[in-house]
């Protein structure tokens, strides 16, 4: 699920897109134990779940934003 377009990401629910969160950080921890014993690391696949976590972040803080504003008005 690694490397998914931001696009595909908007399409998704609030609470999907917490669950992908979840798994992702949960593929981040798992490489960097991996790293750390030497077996097994793709640092290619590390920087594109940091990158999609990042993803999800900002599609989350939008919406967030969104919300807090619609309220005020």
């Amino acid at each position: 699920m690694a490397d998914k377009k931001a696009t595909n990401y908007r399409e998704l629910s609030d609470k999907e897109l917490l669950k992908v969160l979840s798994e992702l950080k949960g593929h981040l921890r798992e490489a960097r134990f991996e790293k750390i014993l030497g077996s097994n690391f793709s640092f290619g696949e590390y920087k594109k779940t940091k990158k999609d976590v990042a993803r999800i972040k900002t599609i989350l803080g939008e919406r967030q934003r969104e919300t807090v504003a619609s309220e005020e008005k």
